[in-house]
């Protein structure tokens, strides 16, 4: 009996799982939580707290399955452009002395360019420098560009640059409209991973209202 003591020890001290599927996750991707060796059909707790800030940003309960598995899937909020850091602490119910903790980035979908980020009409400066910064896609090629709409046809094409990280992120200075001839007008610019323009192109992140005078 001595001799099977180390090994029942360890099989009682055998700590459940919790995994986050991204290591970050935007909009475009939502998250999806896993775990395993919790109680059969049992309950566990999940609470999550952005860090530094420790703001709760999750409070839900799930059921394992019979093996104690769980799983969680949910969409990311659409929040503004900040990076942060989410902890998610899963507990057994029955056993709380059961835990186990994950941490994932979270953030948001698109590009961000202060100027242009106005309740109305922005104005756009051919050619003048201005700061984008660009996050969130997530498993999509890793090359951005700017597609220039203008009266719902492709004025100009323009890669940005190359996306990097687990956030799928950028932040750069670019020319605004550096082609020419640039027409006045009020443009849409999309952002997108991929150069070709289609239909698709107008459900893409980025600024409906940039007027060029």
């Amino acid at each position: 009996m001595l001799l099977l003591a180390p090994a029942l020890a360890a099989l009682t001290l055998a700590a459940p799982t919790l995994k986050a599927t991204l290591p970050c996750a935007s909009p475009l991707t939502g998250q999806q939580l896993t775990g395993s060796g919790w109680t059969s059909g049992g309950q566990v707790h999940l609470t999550g707290r952005e860090l530094p800030s420790g703001t709760d940003a999750l409070d839900t309960t799930v059921t394992a399955d019979v093996d104690g598995a769980i799983e969680i899937s949910s969409a990311v909020p659409a929040d503004a452009a900040v990076r942060r850091t989410l902890e998610v602490t899963a507990q057994d119910v029955a056993h709380p002395e059961l835990t186990a903790t994950t941490r994932f980035k979270l953030t948001w979908w698109g590009p961000f360019i202060r100027p242009w980020n106005t309740d109305g009409p922005a104005i756009g400066h051919p050619g003048r420098l201005i700061l984008i910064d660009v996050s969130g896609y997530i498993g999509e090629p890793r090359v951005l560009y700017a597609h220039y709409v203008l009266r719902g046809e492709q004025a100009a094409v323009v890669r940005v640059g190359r996306l990097q990280g687990p956030c799928a992120s950028l932040k750069r200075r670019v020319r605004q409209f550096p082609f020419k001839p640039v027409r006045r007008g009020t443009y849409s610019v999309y952002f997108d991973t991929t150069p070709q323009f289609s239909d698709n192109t107008f459900d893409s992140p980025g600024y409906n209202r940039v007027v060029v005078r």
